[in-house]
């Protein structure tokens, strides 16, 4: 910074494009000043063509050399402006940027500095509006479980008791799931490695996920129609995937009235495994396909019965598939005409 603040000292060098102007203006006079004072103060006589030549490619790498010296070192405020934005992402920390400078450079550092620091406010705001919803949500989840166990320890009733701990079960998936996507918003990624990946039965993990909804399905006695290709397998992350399917069936039960059907297929194309599920209820318009997977879209609505929308689900869901290397999409024709999700991830 110390030949960069030097020349910031210079009034007429008051912007950062005049800087570059005058060290390159005197990286190419350097050659032509030096051979001028070499020949009027030098004693060499009479300089052959030859002499005149070497001296001026000696003069000229000379200049060279200093101008991209100096040039790079005209870099600094953009390096460190760089650098501060990829620690930031990198670590979270705050860079401690110089916003004294007033040219475009200058300004540049003061807009890093600021942007950096409001963001971190929102992160942190964010942070503790999350760890807010997190209790919020765990707490009633977890006096449901208490209350589970000891329905499970006091009843005698095996029927009974095998309803109770498939409640246990779900129970702490759910728990365990809001636990991990909740991290992942704090973090502002879903993270998926391949060791987290499984090849698993698309078939099996839509029926299990089918078996959660039984109460919302017989609630509208909705028609669930499968095609599902025989021995079609993903290669998935199951809790999370899990989760997308579940989020897309409760939503076109959500969106159903009763009596309707509910279609869910699954099949090859190309080199992509694609997942459809496809309701006939109330749809939406054509033109708000894409502004139902933002986080908290306005978008969000309740259901044929009353039912209540985070606004959250579609935009997981669609974060999650990507992480899987695929996508997810919605279609529908128009309102009352039903609605189509379609998921594509690699075989």
């Amino acid at each position: 910074m110390h030949i960069y603040h030097s020349l910031s000292q210079v009034k007429p060098l008051s912007k950062y494009s005049y800087k570059f102007l005058f060290i390159a203006f005197l990286g190419i006079h350097i050659p032509l000043i030096g051979i001028i004072f070499y020949i009027l103060l030098g004693n060499h006589g009479q300089l052959s063509q030859g002499q005149v030549i070497l001296w001026v490619l000696i003069f000229t790498l000379i200049a060279t050399g200093i101008t991209l010296y100096i040039l790079n070192h005209l870099l600094v405020p953009l390096t460190l402006s760089k650098n501060a934005l990829e620690k930031y992402v990198r670590t979270r920390e705050l860079p401690n940027l110089p916003v004294t400078y007033k040219d475009e450079a200058g300004v540049l550092m003061q807009k890093v500095q600021s942007t950096l620091m409001t963001m971190d406010e929102f992160v942190q705001a964010k942070n503790d509006m999350i760890d807010l919803i997190s209790h919020d949500l765990r707490s009633p989840i977890n006096r449901n479980l208490g209350l589970v166990e000891l329905a499970i320890s006091e009843n005698k009733d095996p029927e009974i008791e095998d309803y109770m701990k498939m409640i246990q079960k779900e129970t702490q998936k759910q728990i365990d799931l809001l636990g991990f996507l909740l991290e992942q918003l704090r973090r502002e990624e879903i993270e998926i490695i391949e060791d987290q990946k499984e090849i698993i039965s698309l078939n099996d993990l839509i029926q299990q996920k089918l078996e959660t909804l039984d109460g919302t399905i017989a609630q509208k006695n909705l028609d669930i129609q499968l095609e599902i290709s025989k021995g079609l397998s993903v290669k998935v992350e199951p809790e999370l995937f899990g989760q997308v399917l579940q989020n897309l069936i409760h939503n076109a039960c959500k969106f159903s009235n009763p009596d309707q059907k509910i279609t869910i297929s699954a099949g090859y194309e190309l080199d992509f495994v694609k997942i459809q599920v496809k309701d006939s209820g109330v749809g939406f318009s054509p033109s708000a396909s894409e502004r139902l997977f933002k986080r908290f879209t306005e978008m969000g609505r309740k259901g044929t019965l009353g039912e209540e929308s985070t606004g959250i689900g579609l935009y997981l869901s669609r974060r999650i598939v990507e992480r899987h290397s695929g996508s997810l999409k919605g279609n529908s024709e128009g309102k009352n005409l039903g609605a189509t999700f379609e998921i594509r991830i690699p075989k």
